[in-house]
């Protein structure tokens, strides 16, 4: 089965993913919300769930609204900063 997004106005709009892409894609940002510690890469990730770097790269970008980088990065920032409000140090 075939998702699609009638909008027809950014390119990434026009890639189609499987359902079990989309799962996969779910999959990975779940997987990085719990290894925000750990050395995340787009080609660890699409080795991890078995999906191509540029499928794994477009679909995020598509059902995330952000890139890969961007999310780990945003993530990372709102750790740090539940632990300095906390007042734990950061490293």
């Amino acid at each position: 089965m075939e998702l699609r997004d009638d909008n027809p106005g950014n390119m990434d709009d026009k890639i189609v993913f499987t359902r079990l892409e989309v799962e996969k894609l779910h999959n990975v940002k779940a997987y990085i919300d719990n290894n925000l510690d750990a050395k995340l890469t787009i080609t660890l990730l699409a080795k991890e769930f078995h999906i191509g770097t540029t499928r794994l790269k477009q679909g995020f970008r598509k059902y995330f609204k952000q890139t890969i980088y961007r999310y780990i990065l945003k993530q990372r920032m709102e750790k740090a900063k539940q632990l300095l409000a906390a007042g734990m140090r950061v490293q």
